[in-house]
Formats: structure tokens, sequence, C-alpha cells
């Protein structure tokens, strides 16, 4: 994806860390941007990205902006619970995420 559309201005953005093995830490940003209309009164759009992970992802849709909010939070979250089989989730401090 472009460098331009990488980008987009932030609402929320969480911090975390992601243990892939016990000596393999990384840390990862949650940011989920400001939703928009793509078809005005029909479909919104929020932009997400989780950086140090997967990056960018595709834009979240949803009915209206609220909506698109509620469904990107929703991808997160389930996101990180798929991934916390795998890999341990925690927060900066170190402790367990879930």
């Amino acid at each position: 994806m472009s460098e331009e559309h990488d980008d987009f201005q932030v609402s929320l953005e969480r911090h975390l860390k992601l243990q892939r093995t016990p000596d393999s830490i990384v840390e990862i940003v949650i940011q989920i941007g400001y939703p928009k209309w793509t078809k005005p009164h029909i479909e919104a759009c929020c932009p997400v990205a989780i950086r140090g992970d997967v990056g960018r992802v595709k834009d979240i849709a949803g009915i209206d902006p609220i909506d698109a909010m509620k469904n990107a939070l929703t991808f997160v979250e389930s996101y990180l619970k798929q991934k916390d089989t795998q890999i341990k989730v925690l927060w900066p401090d170190g402790e367990a995420y879930f």
C-alpha cells in the first residue's frame, strides 16, 4: 500500500506488546482513525492499523460513522483474542491483556 494511504488522523490509540516466545517481545500500536462516509447516509468506514504487526488493514465499514467505529473496535479486539491463542498479548507493563 502506498505511504500516503498508510497514514491517517488517529482518533484512538493503544500501546501493547506481543510475546511470540519467552525471549521475543515486540511493541505494537493499535490505531483507529476517524470514521467518514463512503456513501452518504448508506455506508461509512474507519481506518485501522496495527503498527508493529500487520500494519494498515482494510478500512472497517459500517452503516454510519458510529457503526464503523464500533466495528473497528470489535475487529481489533477479535484480532487480538485470536492472537492470544498463539502469541501472548500484554499491556506495556507486562501484564496479560486478557
